[in-house]
């Protein structure tokens, strides 16, 4: 059943996801060559992203007593 609560947990995993995604290739492009700065970028996406679907969207639901 796809509730509207699911919907807008997915949309605000994403955007947290571009939000680390943009934050970590301006922090590092100060310091490191750009294209090096954009894979640790995509690195630190994938993390976010993946942590949010793990535990917070596609999280295992506790059976009801």
């Amino acid at each position: 059943v796809l509730r509207r609560k699911d919907y807008f947990t997915f949309v605000a995993s994403g955007i947290l996801g571009v939000i680390a995604t943009t934050t970590t290739l301006v922090v590092l492009s100060l310091y490191l060559h750009v294209m090096a700065a954009k894979l640790i970028s995509i690195l630190a996406g994938f993390a976010v992203n993946f942590a949010m679907s793990n535990f917070v969207v596609f999280r295992a639901l506790r059976p009801k007593a």
